[in-house]
């Protein structure tokens, strides 16, 4: 006769987890079951508050970055463009501005499609889909492909004088 005690329950739901996509980011240790998930909630609080940090550090260095396009920039084109030709590139620069997040949307979901280890692994031996949940994107080109789009479009910059004549 078949008997549902609570440890085989538990033994059960963990080997499922195992041998199946579904699984918890905190399981208990087989050895282990009587023991609660303080331990591994107090390490994933940790590992928590560090991709936090770090997250932090890259929002304030994005604003650092990011802060003296429009005071200087917008008062460079108002200084060294003509009076008729400035609103023009005013405007360029502010729909510059609001475009730019959406085209990394887009070209990170295009970049999602290749598997993580493109230049590791050829094509033809990739057994996952995009479609499988185990699929990882290859989310680092995307910052090859704008860095070589910024390095191309910073070769004009270099051709610039030295100073510009006033208008």
């Amino acid at each position: 006769m078949l008997t549902f005690e609570p440890f085989n329950l538990v033994y059960f739901s963990i080997l499922l987890g195992v041998y199946s996509n579904i699984t918890d980011v905190c399981q208990p240790d087989i050895s282990n079951l009587d023991d609660s998930n303080d331990q591994c909630v107090i390490k994933m609080d940790k590992e928590n508050r560090n991709v936090l940090s770090i997250l932090f550090i890259g929002q304030i260095l994005l604003g650092i970055g990011g802060v003296p396009i429009q005071p200087f920039g917008i008062s460079y084109i108002d200084d060294y463009a003509s009076k008729r030709n400035s609103p023009l590139y005013i405007g360029i620069l502010f729909a510059v501005t609001i475009m730019g997040p959406g085209v990394a949307f887009i070209l990170g979901s295009a970049m999602l499609r290749y598997y993580v280890d493109i230049d590791k692994i050829p094509a033809n031996e990739i057994v996952l889909t995009p479609s499988d949940p185990r699929w990882i994107g290859a989310w680092w080109m995307g910052y090859i492909v704008a860095a070589s789009v910024v390095a191309i479009a910073s070769v004009p910059y270099f051709f610039f004088p030295r100073e510009m004549p006033q208008e």
